[in-house]
C-alpha cells in the first residue's frame, strides 16, 4: 500500500481526484494517468475515494469527491499473459535499471528494453544488459521488444521492496 500511495500523494495539483486512492471490491487502485497501480484493500475499508496522504498509515479520511469521476474506470484491455519473476531475477533487473537515463533531451534512453531474453537499458555513457533463460511475454505487435518507462520500473522496484516477495507476477495487457 506505500508505494499505491506515493502514486497518489505525487500528484499534479490541479486535479484533485488523483490524489485519492479508490478502493471497491477489496481492491486498490491509484494512478497518475500514466501508471496504474493495484493492490488488495486493508480489512474493513468500504468502498469509495480516500485521501491519499496517510491511507497506509491508517489514516482513512474519505473524499467529497463522487467515485464515478475517478479515471480509469474503464476495461483496461484483454490480458495478454502473466509472467512470474524470480527475486534473483528482480535483483539483476535493478542492476539493469541503474544504466537507464534521467536526461530529458534523450527522453528515448529514460527505460529498460525488453527485447527476446534480455533486458537492456543505457545512459549513453554505460550499458547494462542481462539475459535470461526464457524469453519475456511481451505483445506481438512490437516485434522488436518494448521499452518499460523508467518510472514505471520504480514504482515496481518499490513494490517489489514494500512486499519482499520470493516472486512478482507482472502482468501484460492490450491497450488497443
Amino acid at each position: 500500500m506505500k508505494t499505491l500511495t506515493k502514486l497518489a500523494a505525487t500528484q499534479r495539483d490541479y486535479i484533485p481526484v488523483l490524489e485519492t486512492v479508490y478502493i471497491k471490491d477489496n481492491q486498490a487502485m491509484a494512478t497518475d494517468l500514466d501508471i496504474f497501480i493495484y493492490d488488495s484493500a486493508p480489512e474493513g475499508v468500504e468502498s469509495g475515494l480516500y485521501h491519499a496522504p496517510g491511507f497506509d498509515k491508517g489514516m482513512r479520511l474519505k473524499a467529497d469527491i463522487p467515485a464515478a469521476d475517478y479515471p480509469g474506470l474503464f476495461d483496461l484491455g484483454a490480458e495478454l499473459g502473466h509472467m512470474n519473476v524470480s527475486r534473483a531475477t528482480m535483483d539483476e533487473l535493478a542492476w539493469v535499471g541503474v544504466a537507464q537515463s534521467t536526461e530529458e533531451t534523450r527522453y528515448y534512453l529514460n527505460g529498460i528494453c525488453f527485447h527476446e531474453n534480455y533486458a537492456i537499458a543505457t545512459d549513453g555513457h554505460r550499458l547494462h544488459r542481462v539475459a535470461f533463460a526464457a524469453p519475456w511475454p511481451v505483445n506481438p505487435r512490437f516485434d522488436r521488444g518494448m521499452i518499460v518507462p523508467r518510472v514505471a520500473f520504480k514504482y515496481v522496484m518499490d513494490r517489489v521492496k514494500e512486499k519482499k516477495p520470493e516472486t512478482v507476477t507482472n502482468r501484460y495487457r492490450d491497450w488497443e
